[in-house]
């Protein structure tokens, strides 16, 4: 590793840190101990991350992303690559809704879903019938006791 990457990189934690240290001095005074004591927690991180290797790393990726932003702005190329990408994904969704709808599929008529549609299902579901929430004569605990029965529980 260069020198002088290490030293700018512990200059910048360095200074970071310190003005975080200032940050916990105002919590303390404003706020009291228990702010002050996460604002120093906050303040070492930088120092950790310089001593980690961290630091350096962060700063690596930052410099690969604003590359390749760059690189995705300017070049013509990548924009010909982000047109094919928005094509592919509109002919897939174009294919699918017409498969769906039973359109331009063989063996099967148009108008004809794929699958079942689910609203078709939905009117048994409300044909079920309703357990009467409770009895006068006490006959709820004996519905109880029929379906622990039933499930093996009592």
């Amino acid at each position: 590793m260069d020198t002088v990457e290490t030293s700018s990189r512990a200059a910048i934690a360095l200074v970071v840190t310190l003005v975080l240290l200032g940050a916990t001095w105002l919590a303390w005074r404003r706020s009291g101990p228990a702010s002050a004591l996460r604002w120093f927690g906050v303040a070492l991180l930088p120092v950790a991350a310089w001593l980690t290797g961290t630091l350096g790393l962060i700063s690596e990726v930052a410099g690969d992303v604003s590359r390749y932003v760059a690189r995705l702005v300017f070049s013509p190329v990548v924009w010909t690559g982000v047109v094919v990408l928005v094509v592919a994904v509109v002919l897939i969704g174009l294919g699918t809704t017409l498969r769906n709808r039973g359109i331009g599929v063989r063996g099967r008529a148009p108008g004809v879903p794929a699958r079942p549609d689910r609203a078709a299902s939905a009117p048994a579901a409300r044909e079920q019938k309703a357990v009467p929430a409770s009895r006068d004569d006490g006959g709820l605990d004996d519905d109880v006791a029929d379906i622990l029965k039933k499930h093996g529980i009592s």
